[in-house]
């Protein structure tokens, strides 16, 4: 049997790595449709804000100088960078626009960046990508980049706390694919043929708290596909870690929900097909999209080591 792979090879003019001509299946999305690419004002980011608002977000950054010198550690390259006026008004927006409350949150998260270093490719986090428990590939409806999660494949994962700083630097690495206008992602979790052991239930919880703390507005949507009886068991685990916020964003998909064995809560979306937030071009057919992908660990680890 002849199997065709991906040849992966440097851009002279960018330094990107492209892919030649190969077998697109082993090929991930991190180019979105054109129709799918917002239209931004010209007064982006502040188009949908008031007055009041977009004052809160100047004054936010006039105490950026004074919050990154009280910092411990040594600066990250691009740690004011990090803090544009899209980061502002998402820590702003976290705490209903609560200036001294969004200050020591944003503190909060750049001492954490310092000490975690989230953005950082450490050693053996390619190891952990090669059992595909979360990869990006693909976008929603609202443009955002997709990250996929099928939790089955967590049982091959012995460190956990690796796992967990890949799916971060993951997150870190979707920012990269996000176009003008678009300030979230799209999550999508797969449930399909998943045992009780594949994730650990303080390892969701902490991967939550660091969501919620220090990733402020960057879940678009969060979809659960295939939902199981073991699905519902750790939802109502991990649910009382999650603001009404986060869950109005979870949205469940499955071909037959009367034979889920689970109901949503009120607060979340509740069932939903998959082609209401994604098209199903951009999703591969085990999620129940059409497209023909296959995660291969060394075409994908090219690509999205070098974003």
């Amino acid at each position: 049997m002849n199997v065709k792979t991906s040849s992966v090879t440097p851009s002279p003019a960018s330094g990107k790595l492209l892919v030649s001509n190969t077998d697109v299946s082993l090929t991930p999305i991190f180019e979105p449709p054109s129709h799918l690419i917002p239209s931004v004002p010209e007064n982006y980011p502040f188009d949908t804000l008031s007055d009041e608002q977009t004052a809160l977000v100047h004054d936010l950054q006039a105490q950026l100088d004074g919050i990154v010198a009280s910092l411990t550690g040594d600066a990250l390259p691009g740690e004011k960078e990090y803090c544009d006026d899209v980061r502002m008004i998402k820590f702003l927006k976290s705490t209903n626009w609560k200036i001294e409350e969004s200050a020591t949150r944003l503190k909060e998260t750049l001492q954490w960046r310092r000490e975690y270093k989230p953005n950082e490719l450490i050693l053996g986090l390619e190891g952990v990508c090669a059992h595909s428990i979360c990869y990006l590939s693909g976008f929603d409806k609202s443009c955002r980049p997709i990250m996929t999660m099928p939790t089955r494949n967590g049982v091959h994962i012995k460190d956990h706390d690796l796992a967990t700083r890949l799916t971060f630097y993951t997150m870190e690495q979707a920012q990269k694919l996000m176009k003008k206008g678009v300030t979230n992602l799209c999550i999508i979790v797969d449930f399909r043929d998943s045992p009780m052991n594949a994730t650990p239930v303080s390892h969701s919880i902490k991967f939550l708290n660091v969501l919620s703390k220090h990733y402020p507005e960057t879940l678009g949507r969060f979809v659960v596909v295939n939902p199981t009886w073991y699905m519902w068991v750790l939802y109502k685990m991990v649910s009382p870690f999650v603001d009404n916020n986060t869950k109005s964003k979870v949205f469940f998909v499955t071909s037959d929900p009367a034979s889920s064995q689970g109901k949503p809560d009120k607060d979340t979306g509740g069932f939903v097909t998959l082609e209401l937030a994604i098209d199903l071009d951009q999703v591969s057919t085990d999620l129940g999209g059409t497209r023909e992908y296959t995660f291969n660990h060394l075409a994908y680890w090219k690509l999205f080591s070098a974003l």
